[in-house]
């Protein structure tokens, strides 16, 4: 489960948090961007060369980015909801 979902999972008024939600997993699509298109391999001997490397990208990425193909939907977090709720009580039901 990614981070975005843990913080929004984590309380029970989801539909309070939806935009959040969904503005964590776009950060964290960007993110694993970076981790695989510049801090992988870590082959730096410097902070200057995580900087500068970091800023180039910056630049590239900016010049070619386009908007994420974003289809999640009103259903699918219901749908999450549901899973989550169904698994916690598994886990309640366990635990007991």
């Amino acid at each position: 489960m990614s981070l975005g979902r843990k913080l929004c999972h984590a309380d029970e008024r989801i539909d309070a948090n939806d935009r959040i939600c969904l503005w964590l997993d776009q950060a964290e699509i960007y993110f694993s961007v970076v981790q695989r298109k510049v801090l992988t391999p870590n082959d730096f001997t410097h902070l200057d060369q995580i900087r500068d490397r970091l800023a180039a990208f910056e630049t590239r990425y900016n010049a070619v980015a386009r908007p994420f193909n974003w289809k999640f939907t009103r259903t699918d977090l219901n749908d999450l909801n549901r899973i989550a709720a169904h698994e916690q009580a598994q886990q309640h039901a366990i635990a007991a």
